[in-house]
């Protein structure tokens, strides 16, 4: 059979489905923050202080807590292992559960 065409709502239980779509949503919404951490850390980095007469040193500690944040965060996304944190495995198992027969030999 072909999943060819097939969105995640004709592949899911549809009793699970809104269960997904907000897993989904609070996955997407750390990711979108995650990037934006990347995108600050990288601005940061490429601003030309020195034609300022400022202390870098702030900017500095912004810089390092947006990585701590980056790190913490990936590792909440990817191997956290706390039963009440959502991660991408525990979206793919829980996904798993809930697709239809039909479609599990697929």
């Amino acid at each position: 059979m072909s999943l060819e065409g097939l969105t995640a709502k004709d592949l899911i239980d549809p009793a699970w489905f809104p269960t997904y779509q907000l897993q989904v949503n609070v996955l997407w919404q750390q990711l979108v923050q995650l990037n934006s951490n990347i995108q600050m850390i990288e601005k940061i980095e490429q601003f030309p202080f020195h034609l300022f007469n400022t202390d870098k040193n702030a900017w500095q500690m912004i810089k390092n807590a947006l990585i701590e944040s980056t790190v913490l965060l990936t590792w909440r996304i990817v191997y956290d292992d706390d039963k009440k944190v959502l991660t991408l495995k525990k979206l793919k198992v829980g996904t798993q559960k809930h697709i239809h027969e039909s479609f599990k030999s697929s």
